[in-house]
């Protein structure tokens, strides 16, 4: 019964630090949440009146006269896990974003820069290497996309610092961080739940052993 105790405590343990992984995850999609949603949709019209440096959310149709990287992803990542939506490249994983035309209802917006996350890929693209496969997520031309980031000069004008690049409108992008908000407050109430569950059962068990 001792070793049953020591390992329902270490479930607890466990499970309570899924919780905890969990309200993290609420607390991040909302604190995005509200950012995204105090930022204002800008054409390129309202990119030309804006201030430089100034933070902007962008629509637009990834262009055609963009290269392409890898099989026709002009921006990928490589994908490890199906529930993966995001990509940042922070861990070492491969990325590979690049300078992006976008085009919008009134003209032509340039992002400036690479190294930008990638936020729900468009197109999945499975790469077969011998006995395995590689599978990469990313964006091509025609693709809707969602930017957010911050206006800049350059050399030919006005452009976009991007800090993400999401797949879908902007409406999207908030129905995606609704979904995180959901499933943060899911994997938060179970996981403290279980987890205070089996830490009282596995204490109870070290405190009160039944007799032999």
């Amino acid at each position: 019964m001792t070793l049953f105790g020591i390992v329902s405590i270490l479930m607890g343990v466990i499970s309570i630090g899924l919780g905890i992984s969990g309200l993290i995850t609420v607390r991040r999609a909302r604190r995005a949440l509200r950012r995204f949603r105090r930022l204002p949709v800008l054409t390129v019209q309202g990119i030309a009146a804006a201030p430089a440096g100034a933070e902007a959310v962008i629509e637009g149709i990834v262009s055609a006269s963009n290269p392409a990287q890898l099989y026709n992803l002009v921006v990928y990542a490589n994908q490890i896990s199906e529930s993966e939506s995001t990509f940042s490249g922070g861990d070492g994983r491969e990325l590979k974003t690049s300078p992006l035309l976008l085009e919008t209802p009134d003209g032509a917006v340039q992002i400036a820069n690479s190294g930008y996350a990638l936020v729900r890929p468009l197109v999945r693209w499975e790469q077969l290497q011998s006995s395995r496969s590689k599978q990469y997520v990313g964006f091509v031309p025609g693709n809707q996309v969602t930017v957010l980031g911050r206006i800049v000069e350059t050399g030919s004008g006005r452009a976009i610092e991007a800090e993400f690049l999401s797949g879908g409108a902007p409406a999207d992008y908030v129905a995606y961080q609704r979904g995180n908000v959901i499933d943060g407050w899911f994997r938060g109430l179970v996981g403290c739940l279980g987890g205070a569950f089996f830490l009282f059962v596995g204490v109870g068990i070290l405190l009160f052993p039944l007799p032999e």
